[in-house]
Parts: C-alpha cells; structure tokens; sequence
C-alpha cells in the first residue's frame, strides 16, 4: 500500500471553545450518555480517511474530555480567539501555524467538524471527503434543502399599508402554484467543511474559487445553539441514533 506524504494527509479540526452564552458548557454536554463533543470525535474516528484528529479549545476540562475520547490537544486556545464572535478562519489559521512550527505537519486539507452538528456519521465524512477529492474543488460545505414553504419564491412580505405581498413586492398571483416550479435552495447545516490549508494560510480565504455541495438527503440534521435544540438531540439519541 503507497503511504501518504504530509502533504496529502487530511486533518480533521473540532473547534469547541467554552464560553457558550446560550448554553453554559454546551459542547460537553451529555447527549445519548457521552459529552456532546465526544459524538463528532467518535465520527471522525470510524472515518477511513482522516489522518488526525484535533480538538481547538481554550479549556482545559474540554481537552481532557476530548483526549479521554481519542481527539488531540497539543495545545490550547489563546483567549484573544476565543470569543463568541471570533472568525473560524482565525481558529483554523493558529491551529495550522502551530502544528507547521511546532511539528513541522503541514496537512494539505483540513475537515471542520463542529461538535454542534453530532448525528454526522463517519459514512457522511468519507463520502464528502471522496467527493471533494474527485471533484478537484478548492472547497466543500454539507447543506441541506430547504424546506419548499421556506424557498424565496414563497417567502412572503407586508408592506406599510399592511398589503401582503411576495418578498419581493409583487402581487400573489406571481407567486408559483406548484413545488417542481421551485428552484431547490439549499442552507448550510454545519456538519461537515472541507477547505484547503494553502487558501487559508497563503490567501486568508476559507472558501477557493470552486466551491461545491455535500447535500443531506436524510433528515435530520442538527446544528445544536439554544436549549431546546439540545434537548431536540438528546431525544434524537435516544430515540434515533442509539
């Protein structure tokens, strides 16, 4: 069997900061009878071709939890990008720069897997992974359909004068009658990201000229921010995917 070079190893990243305002601890919470994190460390670990697994946290309860789990934790996060509204690319540009000057290990891909999103299996991560090397893409992002009442052309507005119209201002009568006259739109539902190490690196970029989609067929996707999702999963794991 050929053995990869450095430069063709793919690095699965799990981002799991601990200040959650909206749910306190939200990312070790227990789901199904294991921390919530522990779901997409498990995922990532059953995948036939991820090389590495790293969690990025700032806390030290996460990363024993994560390590505890089979995850990495070479180091952990400076507060300064830790914040709730801190930009991805700022998390993943520091993991990559210290693994290249701590470790030498330069992976060419790097695979997001927030711990929000845990139902993804490691059949979904080796599927988007064979797609987006095929399709020779700069960059991949899952999504999902939206459902056909929630599609722009059936969105609808009020004007001032208390007219319902269609979003765009037009009369109903524009509005189509009929499902297969709707173009598919689609939302990203968080699973699973894949871009290439060089576009955030040398271009300070996360999405490349080619982006294409993962699509989910199979509902449901969770993508876990208030309480109520979080119990929505927690039913979900006991009743779905246990």
């Amino acid at each position: 069997m050929k053995m990869k070079s450095v430069a063709d190893k793919i690095l699965a990243l799990i981002p799991a900061r601990s200040g959650s305002k909206t749910v306190k601890d939200k990312n070790i919470k227990t789901v199904g009878g294991i921390p919530l994190i522990a779901w997409t460390i498990r995922s990532a670990k059953e995948s036939r071709h991820i090389d590495r697994i790293l969690v990025s946290t700032d806390s030290g309860k996460y990363a024993s939890i994560s390590r505890r789990f089979g995850a990495e934790t070479p180091f952990l996060r400076p507060g300064r990008i830790s914040g709730d509204k801190t930009p991805v690319i700022e998390v993943i540009r520091h993991c990559l720069t210290y693994l290249a000057d701590e470790e030498n290990y330069r992976p060419a891909i790097v695979i997001l897997l927030q711990p929000t999103s845990p139902f993804r299996s490691s059949g979904d991560i080796d599927r988007a992974i064979r797609l987006y090397k095929n399709s020779k893409a700069d960059t991949l992002v899952s999504v999902s359909e939206v459902p056909a009442h929630f599609n722009r052309p059936w969105q609808l507005s009020v004007t001032r004068d208390n007219n319902l119209t269609t979003a765009r201002g037009e009369n109903l009568n524009k509005l189509p009658t009929r499902k297969q006259d709707i173009r598919p739109a689609y939302y990203r539902d968080g699973e699973i990201y894949i871009f290439k190490s060089s576009d955030i690196l040398n271009k300070n970029k996360l999405y490349g000229a080619k982006v294409i989609p993962f699509i989910h067929n199979d509902a449901p996707t969770v993508n876990i921010d208030t309480q109520s999702e979080l119990e929505y999963a927690r039913y979900l794991a006991e009743h779905r995917f246990k």
